[in-house]
Formats: structure tokens, sequence, C-alpha cells
């Protein structure tokens, strides 16, 4: 089993795997695990926010059952198969099974803000299409996926074509953490910002990051309790 823990924390949403998943006929009995398998006893680093790797994902023409099948045998929720997959691909490597060739996992109608990222990526949006929607409507990349998956699922069009949007500004974890502990920021920042947010310190490390990279602010440094 993976050592992974994964939580999305946007905005004060949390976006985490999906359901159980059942073999059926036709799907391997044995997938090989991710590429991205750490060493030994090695406990890897959270997964976080990765966009380029869920773009990749989906990108390719896999979808939510497919990320379920992928997660069984993993042994990670969907969520992480999602990315770990997405990094695979992105690597240059190719996946144990084919885009769109998994059957519809047992419970898998998706409801609320999953079936709204959803319809987001299936229509064709991508990150950087996030990216341009939350700075018309104000809001965090994550929150106008979900506004703009339930503009979708309404009926209705969001006010730009799927994958019309510019490249977003890369913004990666090491960069993040580089800008929180450059803010003056502490590891004891880190662990009252993670109990805060209820994810561990790291996560609360690149998220801040982020944050402050993309304009956001923060409570002061040695000020959260």
């Amino acid at each position: 089993m993976r050592a992974l823990t994964t939580t999305l924390l946007v905005g004060g949403a949390v976006l985490a795997g999906g359901s159980a998943w059942a073999a059926s006929a036709g799907t391997p009995a044995t997938v090989p695990a991710p590429a991205v398998e750490p060493a030994g006893d090695v406990v890897a680093e959270p997964v976080t926010v990765d966009d380029a790797a869920l773009d990749a994902f989906f990108g390719a023409g896999y979808t939510y059952d497919d990320a379920v099948a992928l997660a069984a045998a993993w042994e990670v929720d969907s969520f992480e198969a999602k990315v770990l997959g997405g990094r695979d691909l992105l690597a240059g490597g190719s996946l144990p099974i084919a885009p769109g060739s998994a059957a519809p996992a047992p419970g898998s109608a998706l409801t609320g803000e999953d079936a709204a990222v959803d319809a987001f990526f299936t229509a064709g949006y991508t990150y950087d299409d996030a990216v341009a929607l939350g700075a018309e409507w104000k809001v965090e990349p994550y929150e106008a996926k979900v506004a703009a998956g339930q503009v979708l699922l309404a009926g209705d069009e969001p006010p730009i074509a799927p994958g019309s949007a510019a490249p977003a500004p890369s913004l990666d974890e090491p960069a993040a953490v580089d800008a929180f502990f450059a803010a003056g920021y502490t590891y004891d920042d880190a662990v009252a910002l993670g109990a805060e947010w209820q994810v561990e310190p790291y996560e609360a490390k690149v998220t801040a990051g982020l944050r402050l990279l993309s304009g956001g602010g923060l409570p002061a440094p040695g000020t959260t309790s």
C-alpha cells in the first residue's frame, strides 16, 4: 500500500478520493504500480494540488471510472490515482489500462462538487481555464472549476471556450515552500495553519506559499495559534 496523504484545500474546500471498486470482466487482474512509487520504506511527501497531472489524466481521455479502477489496483484513493496517473503520462509513460476502458464503478454517480469538477474537465476545460475564470470571478481556481462545472450541468456555458485560456504561471511546490519561509513564516506557523486547515504541516506550507505567490494574504507570521 502506498503511504500517501491526499488533501486538496483551496478556498476552504476539500476534495478527496472516491468510492471502492470491484474488478470486473475485461479488467486486468494485476495493474502495475505507478512509476512514481517511492523506494523502500521512505514515506512520500503528501500528494498536493497538481493540476498539470489532472489535466494530463483527463486530457488523455481517462475518466473517473478509470481512476477508481487504478485506485483499487494501486491501493490509493481515486484522486491520488488521477494525480499519479497524470504524472506518469507527463513523464512520457503509459498507464496499464486504456482510456475509458474501466467498467462503471459501483455507486460512481458523482454528486455535488465532484460532479461539477468532472463536468468541467469532461467539457475540455483545463487548469489554465480555471485560473482565467477564477481571475474573472475573483475566486480560487478550484472554486472556478466547481462554479463552471455547475454552469455546464445546468445546460449553460462558461464565458470562455474550453482550452482557450493562456498558460497560467507555473507555481511549483518548492517555490511555494521557499515563498513561505522567505515571508518570515516558520515550521511552527505551518503546524498551526495545518491544524486550522486540517492538513499536514507540509501541505500547509505549500498551500500558504501558493497563496503568497498569487498575491493572497495570510495571518502574520507567528500570530496563528
